[in-house]
């Protein structure tokens, strides 16, 4: 198996965990139109961190850093009410977060990533907004229905698209250079 066809299967499975985990929140706890600044303030920085979680650092020190996750999928740290997930390798370092709307039971939405990059790019930006700002992805992946994944190796991100909006951000720190 290629490193690409393993790097699109971690993407997926990124995606299904991210989903996975927001299904299983208790909505009760968090209100969903309830925003602190903090979660309004997120900032993508490619290669770096999202928000004030940083590449590398452990899974204890996102904990301290944000306190408990809303719920845990296996070894992945869902923070629902902020609309992300942080994926650790093996041995304990953050080397993926994932952004995205998440759906809880039902359709009542249990929080959006409200999140973006310097430029402006988060949530429903489209895909012209994503060539404007980024040019041409180094590959795009069709290999879902009614999906498309533009991905910006160097950067190490991942914008998946539903009906050509931005719904999932992948912030890869092991492809980022």
């Amino acid at each position: 198996m290629d490193t690409q066809n393993i790097a699109f299967r971690v993407g997926t499975l990124a995606v299904a965990v991210f989903i996975a985990g927001a299904g299983c929140s208790d909505s009760s706890k968090h209100s969903p139109n309830s925003q602190s600044a903090a979660e309004a303030s997120i900032i993508i920085e490619p290669g770096v961190g999202v928000g004030k979680v940083r590449g590398g650092m452990t899974v204890q020190q996102v904990v301290a850093e944000l306190g408990e996750p809303d719920n845990k999928t296996g070894h992945v740290l869902n923070y629902v009410r902020s609309g992300f997930s942080v994926i650790p390798n093996r041995d304990g370092a953050v080397r993926v977060v994932m952004c995205g709307d998440t759906l809880g039971t039902g359709t009542v939405l249990v929080k959006a990533f409200k999140g973006r990059t310097k430029e402006g790019i988060g949530m429903n930006s489209n895909r012209a907004d994503l060539i404007q700002v980024y040019g041409e992805p180094t590959e795009i992946d069709h290999s879902e229905p009614g999906h498309e994944a533009l991905k910006y190796r160097p950067l190490g991100l991942t914008f998946t698209l539903q009906n050509d909006k931005v719904h999932h951000i992948i912030v890869d720190f092991r492809e980022a250079k």
